[in-house]
């Protein structure tokens, strides 16, 4: 699975494998702030983003989806 694809499955809250996410990540959202893959998961299966397709940016080692 790519990078994009593991993102865009995370964001609609799809089951991803373990590791996919740095246990060192964060995600700020909804006036709230989630550290680690298992806290971004679990937010991400409560409340999916919108399923319409984002927007991807990627270069070498970086990847963005905007809605």
């Amino acid at each position: 699975m790519t990078a994009l694809a593991t993102l865009r499955a995370l964001a609609a809250g799809e089951p991803v494998a373990n590791g996919a996410l740095l246990q060192t990540c964060r995600l700020a959202a909804g006036g709230s702030e989630f550290y680690g893959e298992e806290e971004i998961v679990v937010r991400f299966r409560a409340a999916p983003v919108a399923t319409d397709e984002p927007l991807s940016l990627a270069s070498a080692g970086h990847a963005a989806l905007f809605w």
